[in-house]
């Protein structure tokens, strides 16, 4: 009697565990910097609260071993082994539909997650602390299959786009390389979703110190449309511009500093133009230009935004193709001397990229223009600061045409291409290495400030130099 009893509390209890097992959804996940992933989450609802959160158990599935372990020691990025979760979760109800709110945590950020579940579908929004959206959820219910896709297949494709189009044209008999890609064949057979492929190819890609090396997923219904187009459907803001005058120390008139926040290159030559042209009709004596948040852009921006910080013809650096290491080897100076390689000032992307897919090497030059900025120049940068922006920062640097403050810029300075393989995926490969003048590389270097500063301190620096040199300006004057 006492058996039967037992049996049917455990049987009992059995059942109202998998009543409240969390129920498996099939996600559209969108970032900047990831795409449109399919993806798989967990979703429970309870009086008051909520699970949002990828499978569990999966983190040492995706991640090499080690990144799996210093996740687990040192953040809680990986909790429960999973690679994304909401915390202090919280609902509502508002007539027919569910309020969710909480913090998203993933190893690619937290942030704000606003959403609301309406019947069986969920939809949300990540946002940033500036309750700016940087990504999106839509979810349904899912009792299918996974794999969701053929990751094994789309790895081979990815391995060989990389081995045909990076600049390094040796690079499949790197000893590394061929390690990794060994790891990732492997973990493509064990993976479930877009996510956790995504996730397996980054953390094992980085460790060949290589930036500008990628996947990322696009929306298969616009695969005929090509990767920049549709990369750039994903920023809101495509110029991310701004500038004011803001106030100083003591004594310093709020007209004679200018604060530029350049947050992406991501514009167009013709925006940059269109807001420098309007800070040269009334130029402050000083301009703080603010690059800490700047992570890239086009080349095209980037070369219109230096115009006018040039007093004379400038050799911004080198672009080096796949040809010209199949020829050459390796960086030569003399050979970079003798080779006469063809030069661009243009700030058009088709014809830089079409100039590395058929020469040996670019060689960036920046024209001053007619009329261009003589004020100081301090120039705040971060470990943030990327790829476009580095070879700008040298260039300023190099010149003395700007005090650079903050911390070392991030090192990921190669010419990327987007190239389409199935899935919808696309492969981010550096097509071109870059030189600067003297023969550095940036890429894992980085650009060293002047002045070094913690995190959050920039602006503040800024300041403080300014009212020093305002102050000492007086001294002298007497």
């Amino acid at each position: 009697m006492r058996i039967g009893i037992l049996l049917i509390t455990i049987i009992s209890c059995l059942s109202v565990l998998q009543t409240n097992a969390a129920d498996l959804y099939l996600a559209d996940f969108q970032s900047k910097d990831m795409g449109f992933l399919n993806t798989l989450v967990e979703f429970e609802e309870s009086p008051g609260t909520f699970e949002f959160a990828s499978p569990e158990d999966r983190s040492d599935v995706v991640l090499s071993w080690w990144d799996d372990f210093l996740g687990g020691i040192f953040t809680d990025d990986f909790e429960e082994g999973r690679l994304f979760r909401v915390v202090k979760q919280s609902t509502k109800q508002k007539e027919d539909k569910t309020i969710l709110s909480g913090i998203f945590v993933s190893s690619f950020g937290k942030y704000y997650f606003e959403g609301t579940k309406e019947g069986n579908f969920i939809t949300a929004k990540l946002l940033d602390r500036n309750r700016k959206e940087v990504g999106s959820f839509t979810a349904k219910p899912y009792n299918g299959d996974t794999p969701l896709k053929n990751y094994t297949e789309i790895s081979q494709e990815a391995f060989e786009v990389i081995e045909n189009k990076i600049y390094d044209y040796k690079i499949d008999q790197n000893s590394d390389y061929q390690d990794i890609k060994e790891e990732v064949t492997a973990t493509a057979t064990e993976v479930h979703d877009d996510l956790e492929f995504v996730f397996a190819f980054f953390y094992r890609m980085r460790d060949l110190g290589i930036s500008h090396l990628g996947l990322m997923r696009l929306p298969e219904n616009n695969l005929n449309t090509e990767a920049e187009d549709q990369l750039a459907s994903l920023e809101d803001e495509p110029a991310n511009l701004e500038y004011k005058t803001i106030t100083g120390r003591k004594n310093i008139s709020r007209s004679d500093i200018g604060y530029l926040n350049i947050r992406s290159f991501s514009g167009s030559a013709s925006e940059m133009r269109l807001l420098m042209d309007s800070i040269m009709s009334s130029p402050p004596s000083t301009l703080i230009i603010d690059l800490r948040e700047n992570s890239g852009g086009s080349v095209e921006a980037g070369i219109a935004f230096a115009e006018y910080f040039v007093d004379h013809k400038y050799i911004g650096g080198h672009f080096l193709t796949r040809k010209w290491f199949k020829k050459y080897g390796s960086y030569r100076e003399d050979k970079i001397k003798g080779s006469q390689l063809k030069q661009f000032g243009e700030a058009d992307f088709d014809l830089i990229i079409k100039g590395i897919h058929e020469e040996e090497g670019l060689t960036l030059v920046i024209e001053p223009l007619a009329k261009t900025y003589q004020g100081k120049v301090y120039l705040l940068i971060s470990g943030r600061t990327a790829s476009t922006c580095e070879p700008i920062a040298y260039g300023l640097k190099q010149t003395k045409k700007a005090i650079l403050i903050g911390q070392n810029t991030a090192g990921a300075m190669l010419n990327g291409e987007y190239f389409s393989i199935s899935g919808g995926f696309t492969v981010i490969v550096p097509t071109a290495d870059y030189y600067t003048v003297s023969g550095e590389r940036l890429d894992q270097v980085g650009v060293v400030p002047d002045h070094v500063t913690e995190s959050g301190k920039e602006l503040e620096a800024a300041l403080d130099l300014i009212h020093l040199g305002f102050t000492n300006k007086k001294t002298r004057s007497k």
